[in-house]
């Protein structure tokens, strides 16, 4: 478990949010996979980032990381990717984060260079 600081402000008010996308996917047709994807994107982001619970993180983040290869959204993987690889780095799972960093790399490498691609890019180096 990683030792950062989250204020209990900080944590409800993550938590709300994910129950508010949590209601939105409950509610989604199971037929519109990009959004299922983003959505659980959207909250492996607001664990990782606003809560401990990396282990909640990394459940949202691989749901939506299958979702999104069997959409063959090369730039959407590459984003889940760096969030698990985050998680990982600070699990002390470095090997790990350095193979899914490099997959991550090589995904942002088949995708048309816009300044989000250069933006995740530097992210991973």
């Amino acid at each position: 478990m990683s030792f950062l600081c989250f204020g209990q402000e900080q944590t409800e008010n993550a938590f709300q949010k994910i129950d508010s996308i949590e209601l939105y996917l409950s509610k989604q047709k199971l037929s519109d996979s990009s959004s299922i994807a983003t959505s659980h994107y959207f909250i492996g982001e607001l664990f990782r980032k606003n809560t401990p619970y990396s282990d909640s993180a990394y459940f949202h983040y691989h749901k939506a990381e299958k979702i999104s290869r069997n959409l063959r959204d090369n730039l959407g993987t590459a984003k889940i990717l760096y969030g698990i690889a985050v998680i990982q780095q600070l699990e002390k799972d470095f090997i790990g984060s350095e193979v899914t960093s490099i997959e991550a790399i090589s995904l942002l490498e088949s995708v048309s260079e816009t300044d989000e691609v250069q933006q995740y890019r530097s992210f991973i180096y």
